[in-house]
């Protein structure tokens, strides 16, 4: 799967649906126990990127609580800054990570699920996190060449 506007490319895992919104795609496996979001911020730009995060997670989360500091990573290429919460959405206990990626446009990456939902498709997700890639030839991140060593395959 593409997505264009962000300059990014990605394997989606067998059996897992997609529908897409007016600033999102939603991915998940068939037994709904878990959902991943691809958040396109706007033309604000990476400054309001924090508050479109914070107000993504509070529609989405209830009483939400960030574990830690999170960390500055760079996912195949793609400069990123991750973190780790939980909270409740919809009267269950979920879990969720955010990933912030400096893509060709800003791209926001919110995984969530009850844990027991999370823990039985980890290995699909780490497998589409591991696909998420920059498109050949999509342009680099405002003011910066495209790394193509740091890329992973």
């Amino acid at each position: 799967m593409t997505h264009q506007e962000c300059g990014v490319e990605f394997t989606l895992p067998a059996g897992w649906k997609q529908e897409e919104g007016q600033q999102h795609l939603m991915v998940n496996p068939e037994d709904g126990t878990m959902v991943v979001f691809f958040i396109t911020p706007g033309e604000e730009g990476v400054d309001a990127a924090g508050d479109a995060i914070e107000k993504i997670i509070t529609e989405v989360v209830q009483e939400p609580e960030i574990e830690g500091e999170g960390e500055e990573t760079n996912i195949n290429g793609m400069e990123a800054f991750s973190f780790n919460g939980k909270g409740k959405s919809e009267g269950k206990d979920v879990i969720f990570s955010v990933d912030f990626i400096k893509a060709k446009k800003p791209l926001i990456v919110l995984a969530l699920g009850e844990q027991d939902g999370v823990a039985k498709h980890a290995a699909e997700v780490d497998a589409l996190a591991g696909s998420l890639k920059p498109i050949a030839g999509s342009d680099a991140p405002a003011d910066e060449p495209a790394d193509e060593e740091g890329k992973q395959e």
